[in-house]
C-alpha cells in the first residue's frame, strides 16, 4: 500500500499511530508496504528484515527546536488577571476535567479523544480526509463538573512527532446553555506559529498551575484579562496547520486555566 509511506511522509512515524490510520496495514508483510524513501526524494523511512526504521529529522535553521524554561518566551503570564472575577470562585489549572464530555468535528479521533485533556503528554490525534482538510478542525467539550467556568488563557503542549501537524490559528467560543449561540471568546495566531518547538515525550504527568504551564515541557500559550464572562461549554477549533492542509492534526495536550464558579451557577447543557 502507498498509504504507509505516505503517512510516514507526514510524519506518522510510530506503529501505533500507522495502525491507527490504517487500518488494513497489519493485514501485509510489513516490509511488503512502500516506505516514504520509495515514493519520495525526502523520505526518512525504509524497512529491513521486519523492521521499519526511520531517520531523525533535523529541521531547517528557521524551525529549530527551542527548549522551553520555566517562564517561556512565547508564554507570559502574569500573577493575577485584570478582569474583576468572583471572590467565591476557584482558581484552577484548567477548566476541564479529564472525564469531560467531548465531540470532535472536521475530524476523526476515534478512540484517543480523551487523550487532550488526560493531564499527560500523550499525544492527541485528529485525522483529517476529504473536504475536511479544507475545514476547520476541532471539538465542543463540556466539563464534567457542570459548573460555569470562566477561561482565562489557552496552552498547548507540543507532541512527541510531526511538528508541521500542530494548529497555528484558533477560534475560542463559549456559551451559557446549549441553547444560545456561540460567542467567541479569543482567535488569532498562537505563538508557537513560527517555531516548532522541542518535542514532548509520551505519557509524561503535567504539573500545572493556574498561574504556569509546566516548566518540565514544551508548550504554547496565550493568555485573556479582560475575559470574565462565564460560560458551561466550549469550541475550539483550529482553522489552519503548520503544514497546511494536511491529513492529521497532532498535539500532546490543552489546558484551559481559568475560574470555576460555585454549584449554584450550575446548568447542565445537552447536545
Amino acid at each position: 500500500s502507498v498509504w504507509n509511506g505516505v503517512a510516514q511522509w507526514l510524519h506518522v512515524h510510530d506503529d501505533e499511530d500507522l495502525d491507527f490510520a490504517l487500518p488494513n496495514r497489519a493485514s501485509f508483510e510489513l516490509c511488503s508496504l512502500f516506505t516514504d524513501k520509495d515514493l519520495f526524494v525526502d523520505g526518512v523511512c525504509q524497512c529491513t528484515d521486519g523492521v521499519t526504521v526511520c531517520d531523525e529529522i533535523t529541521y531547517p535553521p528557521t524551525m529549530s527546536p527551542i527548549t522551553p524554561t520555566a517562564s517561556p518566551s512565547n508564554s507570559p503570564t502574569t500573577d493575577a488577571p485584570t478582569a474583576a472575577l468572583p471572590t467565591d470562585g476557584t482558581l484552577v489549572n484548567t477548566i476541564f476535567p479529564s472525564d469531560s464530555e467531548m465531540e470532535a468535528f472536521g475530524c476523526d479521533d476515534g478512540a484517543r479523544r480523551g487523550r487532550i485533556i488526560d493531564g499527560t503528554t500523550v499525544q492527541y490525534d485528529c485525522f483529517r480526509s476529504g473536504s475536511n482538510t479544507l475545514q476547520p478542525s476541532g471539538f465542543i467539550i463540556t466539563p464534567s463538573h457542570g459548573l460555569q467556568t470562566i477561561a482565562k488563557g489557552l496552552r498547548l503542549y507540543s507532541g512527541a512527532s510531526c511538528g508541521n501537524c500542530e494548529p497555528v490559528t484558533y477560534v475560542f467560543e463559549g456559551r451559557a446553555s446549549a441553547e444560545d449561540p456561540w460567542t467567541e471568546i479569543a482567535s488569532g495566531e498562537l505563538p508557537w506559529i513560527s517555531t516548532i518547538l522541542e518535542r514532548n515525550d509520551g505519557w509524561l504527568p503535567i504539573n500545572s498551575t493556574y498561574e504556569n504551564g509546566d516548566p518540565d515541557h514544551s508548550f504554547t500559550s496565550v493568555e485573556y484579562p479582560s475575559q470574565s464572562t462565564a460560560y458551561l461549554q466550549y469550541r475550539l477549533s483550529f482553522p489552519e496547520l503548520r503544514g497546511g492542509d494536511g491529513t492529521l492534526m497532532r498535539f500532546g495536550e490543552l489546558e484551559v486555566p481559568g475560574m470555576r464558579l460555585p454549584p449554584e451557577s450550575t446548568v447542565s447543557p445537552t447536545h
